[in-house]
């Protein structure tokens, strides 16, 4: 694969996967661009302590955060039924989503576009990747972006809608 890259036949060399944990193993071994991460860092359990150790690396790995919704509570909200990693969503994840979807509201902002936008907070995210179950349940998540591939300068962490420790 490496040489792949070096010969310009492909562009990065990387590994999707659901925690971060395992892109730390898998960046130790060296020869990695990128990892797709599902579901292991997003605005209702922001944690993401391997970052630090993938942009210490000489050549910084970025990281591309797959499933921002986390299977749907982070677009429908703290609902009947509402899902978090493919199960019921659990009491914590839903008073924190419950927080999330106030402060939210209090700034104006869809739960929706916090979440597409909270990642791209973090110097090593490059890219959110999104996908939906089915098109009649998926809530529009483009105009949740505004039309931005970044936030604006100060984001919304400026306006306190981000953890700060994110």
């Amino acid at each position: 694969m490496a040489a792949l890259r070096d010969q310009g036949r492909i562009g990065a060399i990387g590994v999707g996967v659901k925690d971060w944990p395992t892109c730390l193993r898998f960046a130790r071994t060296g020869g990695f661009d990128c990892f797709m991460l599902a579901g292991g860092y997003h605005a209702a359990v922001p944690g993401f302590p391997g970052i630090p150790g993938l942009l210490a690396r000489p050549n910084a790995i970025s990281v591309l955060v797959a499933a921002p919704f986390n299977t749907g509570i982070l677009a429908t909200g703290a609902v009947a039924g509402a899902r978090y990693f493919y199960r019921p969503a659990p009491e914590p994840v839903l008073a924190t989503t419950r927080r999330l979807e106030a402060l939210c509201r209090d700034h104006g902002v869809p739960l929706a576009a916090a979440a597409l936008q909270f990642p791209l907070r973090h110097p090593a995210v490059a890219s959110v990747v999104v996908g939906h179950q089915s098109p009649p349940t998926s809530p529009p998540t483009w105009p949740c972006c505004g039309g931005r591939s970044r936030p604006p300068s100060g984001g919304a962490r400026g306006r306190g809608l981000l953890i700060a420790a994110a």
